[in-house]
């Protein structure tokens, strides 16, 4: 079978090539051991083998480091590799390992739009973590104004109208806290990130 006559999309065929072949492989050529190599990793990732990709990427940024590979077809392959490597950290839910290597991409090439979009994203799952209890006390405060809610429904107005616009000020002030609570959260990551960003770039 012809390497090349393999779909391009057609990633079970290039693994299924790669494995079979593995021994010849290794006795190719470097730049064209690397280049099938690379290939077999894309295709590994494209199927969701994030562990298996994984395993291989770093022993493969080493040797295109050592052989001053540059570019294959065109693409920065160093790049594209540690671009890999921080998309399957994320796929596997590693997100502060994916965030370490999208740190390191930014610092190398801080006009790529493709790497902050990924990092924030990173940056946002990290940031929800370390801010979970302020989530927790919005559902909280949302649960309360909805219990209360049903409290003036089937009680208050029904039997003490006169005493339902207390009721309706506490139920108010809880939207607005929760409210408020969810915007200070979202100006805080937005500072956080921004501030991040801007020491990446520096």
């Amino acid at each position: 079978m012809d390497y090349s006559k393999i779909e391009k999309s057609d990633y079970k065929a290039k693994v299924q090539f790669y494995e079979e072949r593995r021994s010849k492989i290794n006795e190719l050529l470097s730049k064209d051991k690397v280049e099938l190599d690379v290939d077999y990793t894309f295709a590994l990732f494209e199927l969701g083998k994030y562990y298996k990709c994984l395993s291989i990427l770093d022993g493969l940024i080493e040797t295109v480091i050592r052989e001053n590979i540059l570019l294959l077809d065109g693409v920065d392959i160093f790049h594209a590799l540690l671009f890999k490597k921080a998309a399957s950290h994320y796929n596997l839910g590693e997100i502060k390992e994916s965030t370490k290597v999208l740190e390191e991409l930014i610092k190398m090439d801080s006009q790529n739009e493709t790497y902050q979009t990924f990092f924030k994203r990173c940056y946002r799952n990290e940031y929800k973590q370390d801010y979970k209890w302020m989530g927790g006390l919005v559902v909280g405060l949302f649960l309360l104004a909805a219990s209360i809610i049903s409290l003036e429904i089937l009680v208050v107005r029904p039997f003490y109208f006169e005493s339902a616009w207390i009721v309706e000020i506490a139920r108010n002030s809880i939207f607005a806290i929760a409210i408020f609570i969810l915007l200070a959260k979202e100006y805080k990551f937005s500072k956080a990130l921004t501030r991040k960003l801007t020491s990446l770039i520096k």
